[in-house]
């Protein structure tokens, strides 16, 4: 019994080891998030409800980074999301992008023009710029002048 307990020993360790590396490298390997809201108002002040909010990372040159996300509400109020809904974005520098396209009558039914004729869809050329702190962030509104 104990000749073949010295035996498996080897085997167990290198087994321990394999287990603890896969382990780690199943680790989570998101960034920590920041809660993070603003609002988008129209050339009147009126809230772009229902525009689509893309922050592009600009500190961050991994194609893979997430890009934080939301939708402006009817009060023109938005909260971004990375991984779960309203969670926040990673702190850092971005670019962001605006698209306000009315909402479809049905899935099948061709996508809408964007009411801002793509003026503010691409983030090279996009005027819009946020700086997002380690801390919960309230953004100055964006005007779609």
């Amino acid at each position: 019994m104990l000749c073949s307990l010295s035996r498996r020993r080897p085997v167990l360790r290198a087994g321990g080891v394999l287990l603890v590396l896969f382990l780690a490298g199943c680790g989570d390997s998101r960034k920590t998030v920041y809660p993070v809201q603003g609002r988008v108002l129209d050339a009147d002040g009126k809230p772009a409800a229902g525009a689509k909010v893309i922050f592009h990372p600009l500190d961050d040159k991994d194609p893979g980074a997430g890009h934080p996300v939301a939708i402006v509400d009817d009060t023109g109020s938005f909260a971004l999301t990375t991984y779960n809904k309203g969670d926040g974005a990673p702190a850092g520098n971005y670019a962001v992008t605006i698209e306000w396209r009315p909402q479809r009558e049905t899935p099948f039914s061709p996508t809408p023009e964007d009411k801002l004729k793509g003026r503010f869809a691409t983030a090279s050329k996009s005027p819009f710029k946020a700086t997002i702190a380690k801390e919960p962030t309230t953004l100055e509104p964006f005007r779609l002048d």
